[in-house]
């Protein structure tokens, strides 16, 4: 899920009254990973995430911080709550991923195979990986994709052309 925030002077009180809702309404979906990437007007990418349930994240002081600074200078925000299906329960598995400092990516599926993308534990950083190197370009993210196996619905944030992308295929 997520929001963008058409403001420069970041999100209101409902809109993250909103967020928390929905992460919890999102951790039907699984209770092994839940996550939260923003991009701030000044503040840039800040990620929070760990192996923990909806409502443990939301009682933490690194969710708190990031939900402070959204507040004052939000614009755009993505989150995920995860069901482990590849990869092991642990910080580092759970969405979104930063990839280069510059893109918050989460994916929603799962892959037939993912080595060949990026030699990852978990299938939605290799295709996090695979599928940012095409820049944003529409030519190149289907070309890319024309390698890739399986379900996915993925979101990404680039915050150097402060865009954000979706994309999903009929799995």
């Amino acid at each position: 899920f997520g929001i963008v925030i058409d403001s420069q002077n970041g999100a209101l009180w409902k809109d993250m009254d909103a967020v928390e809702n929905l992460l919890y309404f999102d951790a039907l979906r699984g209770k092994d990973s839940t996550g939260i990437g923003v991009f701030n007007n000044e503040a840039g990418l800040r990620l929070t995430k760990g192996a923990m349930d909806a409502q443990t994240f939301l009682s933490t002081v690194e969710w708190s911080l990031i939900r402070t600074q959204f507040i004052s200078d939000g614009k755009a925000l993505i989150g995920h709550n995860r069901k482990k299906t590849i990869g092991s329960i642990n910080d580092e598995s759970a969405h979104p991923f930063l990839i280069d400092n510059r893109y918050l990516f989460m994916h929603n599926g799962t892959l037939d195979r993912h080595k060949h993308l990026a030699d990852t534990e978990v299938d939605s950083e290799a295709l996090g990986i695979h599928l940012t190197k095409c820049e944003g370009d529409a030519a190149a993210i289907e070309k890319a994709l024309s390698i890739v196996s399986g379900a996915y619905a993925c979101s990404w944030i680039d915050k150097d052309k402060e865009k954000l992308y979706l994309l999903r295929n009929k799995e």
